[in-house]
């Protein structure tokens, strides 16, 4: 069974230097730029008993999503989709239950207090923080692609019963 990793990054060129290093941890990455890409992928490979979904990657901010309508969510507006990531991950992901317990790697490029009100106010998210399951990544600073690529390892193992923090 291949193990998969899907990326919601507006800005995939940005990450040149790091996808490469992620495909070699797991068997195949799906770089998204938009929600309706993710929805379509996570709707696609539900079901296919050849792929196991390990993880999702969200970047908070998503510069060409302006709203979610796209994926059937209307009066959702994201200006300037500075906290598009975040508005796909609570009325989105965190309302299926069959992608609320995705262990996600959600990247922001400054510390941001909402998403840490998001984690308090849903129970699963919470504990898949506490655990290690989840992990917030602030990019650019300090060893945040070391902190990824472990992330990456961990949720590779994660069939295996085991999460590294």
């Amino acid at each position: 069974m291949k193990k998969q990793l899907i990326w919601l990054e507006d800005k995939p060129e940005e990450l040149a230097d790091l996808l490469p290093q992620v495909r070699g941890i797991i068997d195949e990455v799906e770089v998204r730029s938009k929600p309706l890409g993710i929805k379509r992928l996570l709707d696609k490979n539900k079901n296919k008993p050849s792929v196991h979904i390990c993880g999702i990657v969200i970047d908070i901010m998503l510069t060409n999503v302006q709203n979610l309508d796209d994926i059937g969510i209307d009066n959702i507006k994201t200006p300037g989709g500075f906290d598009a990531g975040l508005a796909f991950m609570k009325h989105y992901l965190l309302k299926n239950p069959e992608w609320q317990t995705l262990p996600m790697c959600i990247f922001t490029v400054i510390e941001d207090d909402r998403v840490k009100e998001l984690i308090k106010q849903h129970q699963t998210l919470q504990t898949m923080f506490e655990d290690g399951k989840s992990r917030i990544i602030e990019k650019f600073v300090g060893d945040w692609e070391g902190k990824f690529l472990r992330w990456v390892e961990s949720i590779t193992k994660a069939g295996d019963g085991k999460i590294e923090k």
